[in-house]
Order: structure tokens, then sequence, then C-alpha cells
């Protein structure tokens, strides 16, 4: 679950049945973020929030350096640049990840982080950023039509 910030608008994926009770959106409500085109609500230096996972509460500040028109069926967002890994899923927001970092890095042979590793999948290099599998991401939600209601 997720919400998008942007000037005094709240945009959502308003068919969950558990977003209405969890957003706070200031103004008339949260509009649908499947019907909304970024072409029309954000411009070359605007910056805008962007909250995933409202339980963990992951708060990204998204700024636009530009933006460049394409064909409607062949437009996708392209992620030029970006720094550190993905934390794992549902490791307890910034709190827990910040613990998560602090175990495998202080005390890597500890049991705790070994099932910490574990959990997460193996080794976790936590400034490694891929940006050819983040732009993969974005190309498979394009071409699959992702969002789209």
């Amino acid at each position: 679950m997720h919400q998008f910030d942007i000037e005094d608008d709240t945009y959502a994926m308003l068919d969950n049945e558990y977003v209405l009770d969890l957003i706070e959106a200031p103004g008339q409500g949260p509009l649908d973020d499947r019907k909304a085109k970024l072409g029309r609500l954000v411009y070359a230096g605007q910056r805008f929030i962007y909250l995933y996972d409202f339980g963990d509460s992951w708060t990204h500040t998204i700024h636009v350096e530009s933006i460049t028109e394409v064909p409607e069926k062949l437009g996708y967002t392209t992620v030029i640049d970006g720094a550190g890994a993905c934390p794992p899923e549902d490791v307890g927001g910034p709190p827990g990840y910040i613990e998560f970092l602090d175990t495998i890095e202080h005390r890597p042979r500890s049991q705790e982080a070994r099932e910490m590793l574990d959990w997460a999948g193996g080794a976790f290099d936590a400034n490694m950023f891929d940006k050819r599998a983040a732009n993969a991401a974005l190309l498979r939600m394009a071409s699959n039509g992702w969002g789209k209601k």
C-alpha cells in the first residue's frame, strides 16, 4: 500500500479495502492514483512525497529532474540514479532497518545476524544500487499495464 502527496492532493490505490482507513489526505480526500497522469501533475524541479508501506512508513521525497515527452504506449518512468540497496521487505521501517544494518555490520558472526541475513535472502550489501534491476521492474510494470483500471 502506498500514497503520493503531490501539491495539496493525495493519490492512492482506492480499490484496496484498507487504504481509506489508513490514509490521511489533505483537501477533498484521496484520488485514484491509477487514473492520474504524472505528466499533468508534476513539473521539472518539483518535489513530492511517496509513502510506501503504511505499516513500516517508508517516506521518500521524489525530485522531478526533467520530463521528456514520449508516445504514451512507449512511455514509462526511468530511474537515472540512486544510492543504496532496497531494504528487505517488512524489516520494520527506518528504525528496523537501522537495527538490521547495525547487527549485520557490527556483529556479523552473531546468531542474530545470521538469522537476519537468512530472512533477507542471504548476503546483503547496503551500498549496492542496481539501476538496471530498478528500471527492469519499472518496464515490467509499464508493459503489464500495472495499476491500470
